[in-house]
């Protein structure tokens, strides 16, 4: 009389890495990331936090002191890298967008890689580049042959001069003939 009817139970689902199931399944891989994105949040809450703590000392002498030029330094920065992509990015995006020439494709990855890169990190590469001991110092004083000395001569030479120059008798300096060049 009565057909036998059986009911098809679908099966669970696996578990997926959508949810809040997958922090239950985090790989050690996750974890350091995690645990470094937290570490390098911290500063940034630190800034955010500090808006609700009132007034502190620390940013009352702040404002008395230096934070009217930082703010004008920041907006004459931001002035500036506007101006500069206005003047330099568009028109070299366009170029590579609208234009077929050789080496397009390399200019395309060369303007990308400042994207590449962050700001600190490009910051120190260019001090490092053009600090005293870089290489564009390094060529400077090979090509007017100072020598490993040629940073400390030519500091020495305009130590002197400006002493003289602000009236200041000067201790001789026994210098190389060619730092006595630069003296005078």
């Amino acid at each position: 009389m009565g057909a036998d009817i059986t009911a098809v139970v679908p099966s669970p689902p696996a578990p997926s890495r959508k949810g809040w199931g997958r922090f239950a399944r985090l790989t050690g891989l996750d974890l350091v990331a995690l645990l470094l994105s937290l570490t390098l949040a911290i500063p940034i809450a630190s800034v955010c936090l500090s808006l609700f703590s009132g007034e502190s000392a620390v940013f009352v002498h702040l404002a008395q002191t230096v934070l009217p030029e930082y703010a004008a330094n920041t907006l004459m920065l931001g002035a500036a890298v506007v101006a500069g992509v206005l003047i330099v990015g568009v028109p070299a995006a366009w170029i590579t967008t609208m234009c077929e020439f050789p080496g397009r494709r390399v200019l395309e990855a060369a303007l990308i890689l400042p994207l590449a890169a962050p700001a600190y990190v490009l910051a120190y590469a260019y001090a490092g580049f053009l600090s005293a001991y870089g290489p564009v110092q390094g060529i400077a004083a090979r090509v007017y042959r100072l020598g490993d000395r040629g940073l400390l001569v030519s500091r020495c030479a305009f130590a002197a001069r400006r002493g003289a120059d602000a009236g200041v008798d000067a201790v001789p300096l026994r210098l190389p003939p060619r730092a006595r060049a630069l003296r005078e």
